[in-house]
């Protein structure tokens, strides 16, 4: 008896070097085009495919293998049970973004490829923020918003800062190198106070916190006198946007539109419950929720209110049932605990430092989903 082997094709340097091409475009594409980054996507995943079948060596195991299968049975019961399924189904198109956890290392093997990806990463955020700021004033909008809608731009920018700030505070790095980290950051900072996102701001801080905390608590002072002279120098729009941030009382509603938006937002929470305990195990599915919230909550004073219930965790609770909910917060909780141990592992390694910044990301958009459906 005799074993066939199957020899492995070495991959060419252009395929590797083109399908890196595709997936950086994917990533930063995000900041300026959903078009572009799906085209982009779609052109990595054909490339991936190409890859795996001249050598199935290069599809690495992430160690959440588990996670995302949980995570998959739940949106496919979602989806069959759901109030509308083939709209339910096409939504759920988003659980192919879980390749990207497999497109990187092969797209960036080693640690000097990864800092090229983040540092290119950073200069085209860095670029697209001068330039929405730059528009944002010639055309005297209201909120920044540019290229992608106010909160969808607010939320990456708030991770892309989460992440690299952490390689911008770095012992040991030359005054050139701190200097470059530093300057990137400036315009994305200043984009995302423009976009007047509270769920964002508050995600953005907290995972500052988390920083300062695990790695640089010498930052905590420095965040403080940047709190203090935010609050003294910010204009009053964005001051009201802050002091009322939690503001709730109907008495106050009549006078600013931040607080009748938290009390939209805590409506939309007690609906999502309502929704929730009518279809308790697999939810109403993830489509049509617009007119699903009609069905409740007939005549909201925002027309646009309830067409996401402005909060992760209700809304996955609504459309995918405590199922999807559970397979959901397990998902987050692992990859937030491998997160934490690759930081604790490499922590005087740039490998640590990189971790430490995906940490402290990924506590700010849990913290951010709050009171932003962001996942």
């Amino acid at each position: 008896m005799t074993e066939t082997v199957v020899a492995s094709k070495p991959l060419s340097p252009w395929l590797r070097r083109a399908f890196a091409v595709t997936v950086v475009v994917q990533v930063a594409g995000m900041l300026v085009s959903i078009a572009l980054s799906s085209l982009a996507f779609a052109a990595a995943c054909v490339l991936f495919l190409v890859m795996a079948y001249r050598d199935r060596n290069i599809i690495a195991r992430s160690g959440l293998e588990l996670p995302f299968a949980l995570y998959l049975l739940a949106v496919l019961l979602m989806c069959i049970f759901a109030l509308y399924p083939g709209e339910a189904f096409y939504n759920s198109r988003r659980v192919l973004l879980i390749a990207v956890v497999y497109f990187i290392p092969v797209a960036f093997p080693d640690k000097a490829a990864v800092l090229r990806f983040l540092r290119v990463l950073l200069l085209a955020a860095a670029m697209f923020s001068v330039l929405e700021i730059v528009l944002f004033y010639f055309n005297t909008q209201d909120r920044l918003a540019i290229f992608q809608h106010y909160m969808t731009s607010a939320g990456m920018k708030m991770l892309l800062l989460l992440l690299f700030i952490p390689l911008a505070l770095k012992p040991g790095l030359s005054v050139r190198e701190r200097s470059g980290w530093l300057v990137g950051l400036l315009p994305i900072v200043f984009s995302l106070v423009l976009t007047e996102t509270r769920s964002a701001w508050l995600g953005f801080l907290v995972g500052l916190v988390v920083i300062a905390i695990l790695e640089y608590r010498s930052a905590i002072a420095v965040l403080a006198v940047i709190l203090l002279v935010f609050f003294l120098a910010a204009p009053p729009k964005l001051m009201e946007r802050v002091t009322h941030m939690f503001t709730t009382s109907t008495e106050v509603a009549h006078e600013t539109a931040t607080v009748g938006s938290n009390m939209s937002r805590i409506r939309m929470i007690r609906t999502g419950f309502q929704i929730w305990m009518d279809y308790p195990l697999t939810g109403v599915g993830d489509a049509h929720m617009c007119e699903i919230y009609r069905r409740y909550v007939p005549h909201p004073e925002d027309p646009a209110e309830g067409c996401h219930l402005h909060n992760t965790y209700v809304h996955i609770l609504a459309t995918h049932g405590a199922l999807g909910a559970a397979a959901v917060l397990f998902m987050f909780f692992m990859i937030g605990k491998m997160e934490w141990k690759l930081w604790r592992r490499y922590r005087r390694d740039i490998r640590g430092t990189i971790a430490l910044g995906a940490l402290a990301a990924f506590i700010g958009f849990l913290v951010a989903g709050l009171a932003e459906y962001n996942f």
